[in-house]
C-alpha cells in the first residue's frame, strides 16, 4: 500500500544487472540510513551519487566494453546516445507505513530506536520504509530508504546530460538563499529570514506545495 514515485541513481556499470534483477537491498552498503536501497523526490538529489556513461561506439567498436550489454540494449535500435549521459530510475515504491526519523537513530517524536540491531538493515517495527525528515541529518532533500527489494520496482529509466545554465540566466547581484519552513507553515505564508549579511531581513513568501519541514531555494538582491 501506500504506493509513490520515487528516484533512484544509479552508475552505468549496475544498470544492466539493475534492469533484470530489481534493486536488492541486501547488497548496499551500510550509509547514513542504513543497509537499504535509497530513494529521494527530487532530481539533484539523486544525481550527487551517479557517474556518466560517456560515449556508445557502435556495436563493433564497443564489444568488450564494461558497458557493451547495457548498450546492445538501450543504443541499438536507432537509439542515438548523446554522449557523457547520466542515468537514473524511476521506481514504483510501496512506502506502507513509513517510520520517519531525523537523525537516523530514533523515531520521530519518541525515543524508540529505529533498527531492529547493529546491522541496521531492518526496522525494529517492522516495515519496508524509512523517511529521513528535514532538519536533522538530512538538509536539503528528504531520503527514503527501502529494506525490501519487493517494495520497489523499477518503472522508467530517465537518461539526462548534465548542462551549465547560461551565464545571464541570474543577474551577478542576485544572492541565493535556502529556507526551511518552520512548523505549522503553510503555503502562501510569509516568512522574515535573516540572509547571511548581518542586519538584514527579507520577506519570503512560501511557494505552492511547499510545507512545514521542506526546503526552498529564494533569490534575493
Amino acid at each position: 500500500g501506500n504506493q509513490v514515485l520515487l528516484l533512484h541513481g544509479t552508475k552505468p556499470e549496475l544498470l544492466f544487472d539493475v534492469l533484470f534483477e530489481g534493486l536488492d537491498p541486501g547488497l548496499s552498503g551500510d550509509g547514513l540510513l542504513g543497509r537499504g536501497t535509497y530513494l529521494a523526490e527530487d532530481g539533484a538529489k539523486i544525481d550527487q551519487y551517479i557517474t556518466s556513461d560517456a560515449q556508445w561506439r557502435g556495436r563493433r567498436q564497443d564489444e568488450g566494453h564494461d558497458l557493451h550489454a547495457l548498450h546492445k540494449k538501450l543504443y541499438e535500435r536507432n537509439v542515438k546516445h548523446a554522449g557523457d549521459v547520466f542515468y537514473a530510475l524511476v521506481c514504483r515504491v510501496a512506502l506502507g507505513d513509513p517510520v520517519a526519523t531525523m537523525d537516523g537513530e530514533t523515531v520521530l517524536g519518541t525515543r524508540k530506536r529505529v533498527f531492529a540491531d547493529r546491522s541496521r538493515g531492518a526496522l525494529r517495527r517492522g516495515g519496508p520504509a524509512l523517511v529521513a525528515e528535514l532538519g536533522g541529518v538530512v538538509k536539503r532533500f528528504r531520503e527514503f530508504v527501502v529494506f525490501d527489494e519487493e517494495q520497489v520496482y523499477p518503472n522508467f529509466i530517465l537518461t539526462y546530460r548534465r548542462v551549465d545554465p547560461p551565464r545571464d540566466e541570474v543577474a551577478p547581484s542576485t544572492k541565493q538563499l535556502l529556507v526551511t519552513c518552520p512548523p505549522g507553515c503553510l503555503p502562501g505564508t510569509t516568512l522574515k529570514v535573516q540572509t547571511p549579511t548581518a542586519g538584514i531581513t527579507v520577506d519570503v513568501v512560501v511557494p505552492p506545495g511547499v510545507c512545514a519541514g521542506q526546503t526552498f531555494i529564494v533569490q534575493y538582491s
